[in-house]
């Protein structure tokens, strides 16, 4: 699968600092630094570390509601993630907590 559109990521974007979320994006991750109970934290950048509260591979495990009138059946947030978790996955910096 390919990244989102460039309508729809800047949708997600949007959406996501709407809610309070720092979205940091071409920022290469170079690995996680977890809790004792093996929860990410923090994401290493080569610019440091970033608080964590929910990473992207959490993201994925939400279940979020779907209400066929009113949503698409692939929410965007859902989608965004998806994408985006493969991406960390694919520089070898990623996986689940």
């Amino acid at each position: 699968m390919t990244t989102l559109d460039p309508d729809m990521g800047a949708a997600v974007h949007q959406a996501m600092e709407g809610i309070g979320i720092d979205v940091h994006t071409d920022t290469a991750v170079t690995g996680f630094e977890t809790s004792s109970d093996r929860r990410i934290r923090s994401v290493v950048t080569a610019d440091g570390s970033i608080p964590a509260d929910v990473t992207v591979e959490e993201i994925t495990a939400l279940d979020l509601s779907y209400a066929p009138p009113f949503s698409p059946v692939w929410d965007p947030i859902l989608v965004a993630a998806r994408q985006a978790a493969a991406a960390v996955r694919q520089t070898g910096a990623g996986r689940s907590p």
